[in-house]
């Protein structure tokens, strides 16, 4: 039985793993599949930036020029305005045939009519007579308002048409922001007066900018760098600190004559905050500025990043999922295959794995189980073939020993009380079994030398 279980000794366990198959599958699948798709991803998001900022800046300049066409569109509706008041006066003048009593009397009643809200104050010039006026109550004019209706008048005469820059000017307690539009009187070539009117600037610039006013910053200089007006909720247009915007310096240096969108920083509250900001120039050379907060005007553009960065983000966690629930197919039956080869060489030589995949790897097990089951065989029959072995070498040896026995009657059965006794005292001294084995071999021979000796 010992030569048996001999052959049949459980091999050491296999040294552990210091990696697993699964990570290796999880690595490829990675570099190969999701590598790239993290590439392509960027690059789409790099270049859906780049097209949503240069859109958004497009959106932006085309609301500064829309601002500007209406501001153009508002200045033309006043040229007309006194281009039809300017008829009116020549047709009054040419009605009175000369009188000039009557010709007064008449224009002042029709310039008294056409003051109002926008209009603050008409005057009439002519080259020869008396000049007329009619303005709102307890307007005053300022050296510069005066000194800009002096200017028209010059080039009204010249029948020229001029629109003034917008000039500082009180009316009542507030200080106001007008327009001085001076038309000539008469046929242009031959004007005999000039006609000249201070419009209201708010009265047409409240209109439009004030559809515009969600999230905008929007304000309008003149030719020289002067505030004209502005629509500033948060407060950021302040003398002295809008002259240093870069987008203003753009708009110097151009001198009227480009538009164009830029990005600046500025101190708001102490903290700096970056604006984005257009600007495009009016027929007068009055720059019209748009700008918003850059994180407002970017707001689409940092959505889309991080919506893409999630759905990118739950993709890529999606296929690494996917690749190990792959990759755990290919390595779970090969850790059952190594559990089982493990089993095997310990004795189990009754132990089968149990993969149900059709690929190799099932083939593979298949041919693991056929080969377990022959080598399971041949130990069987090699333990067979011992144990008869072995049973005739102990038959053999306890035929010495009766022979010897029968050598010596007087000690019938000796050797075998001496192979008992010794047996049982190695197994009390805890002796191995290959000692155990020794002794009972040697007790069973100890009077081999008997056979030698004459039976006389």
């Amino acid at each position: 039985m010992t030569e048996a279980k001999g052959l049949t000794k459980p091999a050491a366990d296999p040294p552990k793993p210091k990696g697993k198959i699964v990570y290796s599958f999880l690595l490829v699948l990675v570099t190969v599949g999701l590598l790239p798709l993290g590439i392509v991803a960027y690059k789409l998001i790099d270049i859906s930036r780049e097209a949503l900022v240069t859109s958004q800046q497009e959106v932006q300049l085309q609301v500064a020029a829309a601002t500007v066409r209406q501001l153009n569109a508002a200045v033309s509706s006043l040229r007309a305005e006194m281009a039809r008041l300017s008829e009116g006066i020549a047709a009054l003048s040419k009605a009175s045939g000369g009188a000039e009593g009557s010709w007064v009397r008449s224009g002042q009643r029709l310039l008294n009519r056409v003051v109002g809200s926008e209009l603050l104050l008409v005057r009439y010039v002519p080259r020869s007579g008396t000049a007329m006026q009619a303005g709102q109550e307890g307007l005053a004019l300022n050296d510069e308002t005066e000194a800009g209706l002096r200017d028209g008048a010059e080039a009204a005469y010249g029948g020229e048409t001029k629109v003034s820059d917008p000039l500082d000017l009180a009316v009542g307690d507030t200080r106001r922001k007008v327009l001085v539009v001076s038309v000539p009187a008469g046929p242009a070539e031959a004007p005999f007066g000039a006609l000249s009117a201070v419009f209201d600037f708010a009265s047409f610039w409240e209109p439009v900018v004030g559809g515009r006013r969600a999230g905008y910053t929007i304000y309008a200089l003149d030719g020289r760098g002067g505030l004209i007006a502005a629509q500033d909720d948060e407060g950021i247009i302040k003398p002295g600190e809008y002259e240093r915007y870069g987008v203003v310096q753009e708009f110097k240096r151009s001198r009227g004559r480009s538009a164009l969108t830029s990005e600046f920083t500025v101190n708001v509250g102490g903290k700096p905050v970056d604006y984005l900001a257009s600007f495009d120039t009016t027929e007068q050379g009055w720059g019209v500025f748009v700008q918003v907060d850059k994180k407002q005007a970017y707001a689409s553009v940092n959505q889309m990043i991080q919506t893409t960065l999630v759905w990118a983000g739950l993709a890529m966690g999606l296929a690494l999922v996917l690749a190990y629930l792959m990759a755990a197919t290919v390595t779970r039956p090969i850790e059952v295959l190594a559990r089982g080869t493990a089993s095997f060489a310990r004795g189990e030589l009754d132990h089968r794995v149990r993969i149900r995949n059709r690929n190799e790897l099932g083939a593979l097990a298949a041919t693991f189980n056929g080969m377990a089951e022959q080598i399971q065989g041949y130990i069987q029959r090699l333990s067979a073939a011992a144990r008869i072995n072995n049973e005739l070498f102990m038959g053999t040896i306890k035929a010495l020993a009766d022979a010897i026995d029968e050598k010596d009657p007087y000690t019938r059965g000796h050797s075998e009380r001496v192979n008992r006794y010794a047996v049982l005292l190695a197994k009390q001294m805890g002796m191995s079994k290959k000692e155990i084995r020794e002794i009972h071999i040697a007790s069973l021979f100890h009077d081999i030398g008997k056979i030698g000796i004459e039976d006389k």
